[in-house]
């Protein structure tokens, strides 16, 4: 098996893989999001889920997504302190999301949808966020066996290693760029997903490769020099501890 590349191909390469996803359906989704007063609706849901591959934890038919649609709408808007306490406050409304649809569909699955509400919680609401997923948790040594658990882990080892203030200094460099809009978050959330699992980054990493040679030249050129101010800056000395 191919080893990864190392820390700042990495790097380069999140840098390539956010700009990708806000182009391709970030961007597009949270517009019409954004369009619609903030609020997301039942088919946002949908699409947000089939795209993000959570979709089989929709449970329900069309009562149980309401349900989901009206959980991640009070999150409209809202900014929170730290990671941990917007972790808490999803903690705290999945129980509750579970239950509501349990009683309004008689449906017998399971109904987790914790990786979920953090993403789409993410596109109502994308300050000083970032969705928590397997890899990514993966690389910061978030394993604990309860998904809720996990999921609270993940996002006090993320305050731990100062991803607010690296994604800040993200942004920072993105500013005069054509990528102003995609935020440090996700882009050091691609980043964490990439040293999450050797063989799922060997086998993505083409794709993300091939993204940046289709770019026009122009284009290519200042998402080279993006790469190289992320690289060199604040993000460049992220530490993910022993847990790489």
């Amino acid at each position: 098996m191919r080893s990864c590349p190392d820390h700042s191909d990495l790097l380069k390469a999140a840098v390539t893989e956010g700009v990708r996803w806000w182009f391709q359906f970030d961007g597009p989704q949270q517009l019409l999001i954004e369009r619609n007063k903030g609020h997301i609706t039942r088919e946002h849901v949908r699409a947000i889920a089939s795209t993000y591959n959570f979709g089989r934890n929709l449970v329900g038919g069309d009562p149980g997504v309401d349900h989901v649609v009206s959980a991640v709408n009070t999150f409209a808007g809202k900014t929170f302190p730290t990671y941990r306490s917007r972790a808490e406050a999803i903690a705290e409304t999945v129980p509750r999301l579970q239950e509501s649809v349990a009683g309004e569909t008689n449906s017998g699955k399971a109904f987790r949808l914790v990786s979920g509400m953090t993403k789409l919680t993410w596109f109502v609401a994308p300050e000083r966020w970032t969705p928590f997923d397997r890899l990514a948790a993966k690389a910061v040594g978030a394993n604990n066996q309860d998904l809720l658990k996990r999921m609270k882990s993940f996002y006090e080892k993320l305050d731990g290693i100062g991803f607010v203030e690296l994604s800040a200094a993200i942004a920072e460099s993105a500013k005069k760029t054509s990528f102003a809009q995609v935020t440090g978050e996700r882009i050091l959330d691609k980043y964490l997903m990439f040293n999450g699992e050797p063989a799922w980054t060997n086998a993505t990493l083409p794709m993300v490769k091939a993204y940046q040679d289709t770019l026009p030249g122009t284009l290519k050129r200042e998402l080279a020099e993006f790469q190289e101010a992320v690289a060199t800056g604040p993000a460049g000395k992220i530490d993910l501890g022993e847990n790489r």
